[in-house]
């Protein structure tokens, strides 16, 4: 299969990313909610740094761009022929 089968690899490679982002997520909200002080929290150049925001909003238009390639190759042309004529070779 051609680019369709790509595609839906790549994709469901970066579903497996977005599940381990958002585990990890969870684990750093409890870890920050049992360890840091609502000081520490209030300040958001401190959270910026301490949750790496900078590098997950790259992480994420990674992901969008890799969504986005999927929708533009998962797409299936077609061409309409007459009944019994003989279909197209695979490429």
């Amino acid at each position: 299969m051609g680019p369709t089968s790509k595609a839906a690899t790549e994709f469901m490679s970066m579903l497996e990313k977005v599940l381990g982002v958002w585990t990890n997520t969870s684990s750093n909200i409890a870890y920050i909610a049992h360890n840091f002080t609502p000081e520490q929290l209030g300040d958001l150049s401190w959270v910026m740094q301490a949750m790496k925001l900078d590098q997950a909003t790259k992480d994420w238009q990674a992901i969008a761009e890799a969504s986005e390639e999927y929708t533009a190759n998962s797409l299936v042309s077609f061409m309409i022929q007459e009944f019994g004529s003989k279909l197209p070779e695979a490429a």
